[in-house]
């Protein structure tokens, strides 16, 4: 799915609808290219920590809104794209995209929570939850601190995280691998980075041709040309990760294409003796070279790796602490605001409404609401009374030509 046109141009066009402030020429903004140490973004959030990829950089800071902080929310992360892609329209849409889809999650213990997209001296960003002395799944395989029974345990929260982004949101990850698996201080697994995430759009058609991902976690099929970014291959790089997480190895040679069509999967026996068989088969499932032989969903794989975990553990996984989200009415209108600035008005106004059902007295529910209207030049709306707010402020403020 494309937020934006499926041409350059035309990606480029909208954002100019949209203020994001890439000129006629198509070449980035005069706007400065990034913030160091020590900045204040926007008034709100002081920067403490930068970190750049080859697309984007993420932000770490201290939050200084006042009604945020009180609710013990002291840090954050922000995303946005480097400003030098934001001229390629391929860019901005997989950028959008992902903020989309990450919008689209909701809260969920087992994913990092994205409060909501915003922009910034006219840049997009995509603020998350930022997760203190949190490790990396990958950090962990590295220093050895990793065995069957970890991969039960941070196996079964990304399980679950993966099955609620499937039902919330219909979503395939396309790079799930220890580096985007973060485990908290206190031990719950949580799942980031959507960059390569797709609408699934159901039935047995893989949701697109491309090869993305990270080398060692493609899936075969998708090296043989049979398919794209799809649930059975989330599956097979979910199990290179138990796989890793278990015997600090590797299933496959990372360089190659994976198993052959006959090729049976590997068992994490012969590397790490001490694995129990019930695990081992589960991994094995997982890295079969047919999509149709792999776990049908993360659903069911969470409720085996449940099983698996009372049985072999001899005591109930714990439930995960709920991510630093906000109440319910306030999430919502975190969510209409970020459709409304990715120019999504019927998705906008369908939520700022669930979030005034939520909560009336919300008056930032009746604000949004408000300039959902204007954007979508609905001013006979626009100008109703809407809670503590009329409209017509809006429009003047919004729309002073009307």
């Amino acid at each position: 799915m494309s937020l934006l046109a499926s041409k350059p141009e035309d990606s480029l066009a909208l954002l100019r609808r949209l203020g994001i402030g890439v000129p006629e020429s198509g070449a980035p903004s005069a706007a400065p290219g990034g913030y160091s140490k020590g900045d204040v973004i926007n008034g709100e959030y002081r920067v403490l920590d930068a970190k750049e990829g080859g697309f984007g950089r993420v932000y770490l800071c201290e939050d200084l809104e006042p009604e945020r902080r009180a609710r013990g929310n002291r840090l954050v992360a922000l995303k946005t794209p480097l400003r030098l892609r934001l001229a390629k329209g391929t860019d901005i849409d997989l950028f959008y995209a992902e903020a989309a889809n990450w919008i689209s999650l909701g809260s969920h213990s087992n994913i990092v929570y994205a409060w909501g997209f915003v922009e910034i001296a006219r840049m997009p960003f995509v603020a998350m939850e930022y997760i203190e002395n949190a490790v990396t799944l990958a950090d962990e395989i590295d220093a050895g601190r990793t065995d069957w029974r970890v991969a039960l345990r941070i196996g079964l929260g990304v399980a679950r995280g993966l099955a609620h982004a499937q039902a919330e949101a219909s979503l395939v990850h396309g790079d799930v691998k220890p580096l985007n698996i973060l485990i908290t201080p206190a031990g719950a697994a949580k799942v980031t980075d959507f960059g390569l995430s797709l609408i699934d759009p159901g039935g047995d058609d893989p949701v697109d041709g491309a090869i993305c991902g990270t080398r060692g976690y493609i899936a075969p099929e998708m090296h043989r040309g049979n398919s794209g970014r799809s649930q059975p291959a989330d599956m097979f790089a979910f199990g290179v990760t138990l796989f890793q997480t278990v015997t600090r190895r590797w299933p496959f040679p990372p360089g190659g294409p994976g198993p052959g069509p006959a090729s049976a999967p590997p068992d994490a026996r012969e590397f790490t003796p001490q694995v129990p068989a019930e695990v081992a088969l589960l991994i094995a499932e997982c890295l079969r070279s047919a999509p149709a032989l792999r776990p049908p969903s993360f659903a069911s794989l969470a409720e085996r790796l449940e099983s698996l975990h009372r049985r072999l553990l001899r005591t109930g996984p714990s439930t995960d602490a709920s991510p630093d989200a906000p109440p319910r009415s306030e999430a919502l209108v975190n969510a209409a605001s970020s459709w409304h600035n990715l120019g999504q008005w019927d998705k906008a106004r369908g939520v700022a409404k669930q979030a005034i059902a939520a909560d009336r007295t919300n008056w930032k529910a009746h604000t949004e609401l408000g300039c959902i209207f204007v954007s979508a030049r609905d001013y006979s709306e626009a100008l109703a009374p809407r809670g503590p707010h009329r409209g017509e402020a809006l429009v003047r403020t919004r729309a002073p030509d009307v």
